[in-house]
């Protein structure tokens, strides 16, 4: 984010405001996730005793989530404009193990000094991952900046420094992206040591905050051969963002209700699965990019439902009250 004049500046200072605002409430709902056992037995353990950050660990699929999302930002329409992940993983004494990022999204509020994320979208996401793996936090974030500016700005850290309070040991990690990197390199290639990785013309410079320090430090870094726990999700993204409300009402609402994503004749759809009323007999509705089918899976047999419904919620409502009489 660079800025030439004061006014500049004061616009940046409220952009940071507006993101951190968002991922604190991100934050806040995982942590409400985290308290609540939904249905599975809590992870017991001794107290984790965290340390300043010595290094991150970066699974491979995550690098390649950074790497091919900013690429693909760049060709499109909005290239222009900032765009960002958040990051999520499990926090050890003076290591950060990196093993999703969740995108800004299509939603997000952006241009090429700020960007907003669609916080409903990732902390839904963000829920869908953790069914998987409750002991996954928010590590940090990533976002862009035009240019060949690596360092995080003054703006940045303004809104930065108070977010790392709600983070474990309070203390974030931190990414800029920036598309100046040499095009034919490896991103596995760097080493041991290094706070920046390269691939394709991208560059992705790390950097840890903590509370009450005045200035961000590199933060050294090496690759884990993992996927990104996300991954999953991002090609069916712009449906995850399209339903997260209702997604979430129904997840919250309905005892033993699941959610998953696939692919369905070459294109991404998200599944919801609903008990309705014994074991043997659930409901199904399934978002595709037009419309929304729904089913009944009865010891074993599909059976497809004729329901014109273009509401998730609202379909599934009316399936359970029909099976209910």
């Amino acid at each position: 984010m660079i800025y030439t004049d004061k006014e500049q500046s004061m616009e940046k200072e409220s952009a940071s405001g507006w993101i951190m605002k968002k991922v604190r409430g991100l934050v806040q709902e995982l942590n409400r996730l985290v308290a609540s056992t939904g249905g599975q037995t809590a992870i017991q353990g001794p107290i984790p005793v965290y340390l300043p950050l010595k290094k991150a660990l970066l699974s491979s699929g995550v690098g390649e989530t950074l790497v091919n999302g900013f690429k693909n930002h760049l060709s499109q329409e909005r290239g222009e404009e900032e765009t960002g992940w958040v990051l999520l993983g499990y926090r050890e004494s003076t290591k950060a193990v990196v093993l999703a990022a969740l995108p800004a999204g299509e939603f997000r509020e952006s241009s090429s000094t700020h960007v907003r994320f669609n916080s409903q979208a990732q902390e839904i996401a963000a829920r869908l991952v953790r069914q998987k793996d409750q002991r996954l936090v928010v590590l940090g974030v990533v976002h862009t900046h035009p240019g060949s500016m690596r360092h995080p700005s003054s703006g940045d850290y303004r809104g930065d420094i108070s977010w790392v309070e709600h983070l474990a040991g309070k203390e974030g990690i931190f990414a800029i992206g920036t598309a100046d990197g040499p095009v034919n390199c490896s991103p596995f290639a760097s080493k041991t040591g290094q706070n920046a990785f390269v691939m394709g013309g991208v560059r992705f410079t790390w950097y840890s905050l903590a509370s009450k320090e005045s200035n961000y430090k590199p933060l050294p870094f090496v690759w884990s051969l993992a996927p990104d726990l996300a991954q999953p999700w991002h090609a069916a993204w712009g449906l995850l963002e399209k339903n997260s409300k209702e997604i979430n009402r129904i997840l919250s609402g309905q005892n033993g209700a699941r959610c998953f994503s696939s692919v369905f004749q070459g294109e991404p759809v998200i599944t919801l699965e609903v008990p309705a009323g014994d074991a043997d007999t659930k409901i199904q509705a399934v978002l595709g990019a037009g419309n929304i089918r729904f089913f009944v899976s009865r010891r074993g047999e599909m059976m497809a439902v004729d329901l014109q419904e273009n509401k998730l919620d609202r379909g599934l409502f009316m399936v359970l009250a029909e099976l209910s009489k």
